[in-house]
């Protein structure tokens, strides 16, 4: 007969061992969302007659803000837990797609056309702060359900897996692209891959609850 303590013990190492699983899951849609979403905001930005100074601002940008925003989250821990800080910023990060789509439909409608790069580089920043919102509280979470024995060995099978899927969607959203290009719809190219990127974040929400 089992001691009280063994079947607490069992019952932690299935949860984690379950919670394993649902990164996994998680990590193929994050990863989606990056290949249909992430991979082509610059070239969005190119598409919407951003001028050559404010994509090179938008591209080395992107790393001293997403630094900066990461000091600042990870001090959160100490006041809120993981799990909230990690489910707000990805519930921000569902709906920050949705300005990205406005702005490529005001711009395949004619409509503010030379105030879009502006309001892109608004939108980009403030993505890129939700984006790197999540690293410091998920690493750590996500690093707990490990065992320190396996976790480079877990660590590289989630790698693989995520970034198989990445690949494949990545090759598919390049394929559309240029598919759409060819038929003078490029802007509703953009709009179609950002619309599943934000429903891929959005499928990727649940496995945290």
């Amino acid at each position: 007969m089992k001691k009280a303590g063994e079947t607490k013990r069992l019952s932690i190492k299935e949860l984690k061992h379950h919670a394993r699983r649902l990164s996994i899951k998680e990590g193929i849609f994050a990863s989606t969302k990056v290949s249909l979403g992430d991979s082509y905001l610059t070239p969005f930005a190119i598409a919407i007659n951003a001028s050559n100074p404010l994509v090179a601002i938008v591209s080395s940008f992107h790393g001293l803000l997403g630094s900066a925003t990461q000091l600042f989250s990870s001090r959160l821990m100490s006041k809120f837990s993981r799990k909230k800080i990690v489910l707000f910023a990805v519930f921000l990060e569902i709906l920050i797609w949705i300005p990205f789509i406005l702005i490529g439909l005001f711009f395949f409608k004619g409509i503010l056309r030379g105030f879009l790069p502006v309001f892109f580089f608004l939108f980009y920043s403030l993505y890129t702060i939700i984006a790197n919102f999540i690293t410091p509280a998920w690493f750590s979470w996500v690093g707990d359900l490990v065992d320190i024995k396996y976790r480079g060995r877990w660590f590289a099978k989630r790698h693989f897996i995520v970034a198989f899927v990445a690949g494949v969607f990545a090759f598919l959203a390049a394929l559309f692209l240029d598919f759409l290009r060819n038929q003078n719809l490029l802007m509703i190219g953009f709009i179609t891959l950002f619309f599943f990127a934000g429903v891929s974040r959005f499928f990727s929400f649940p496995v945290f609850k």
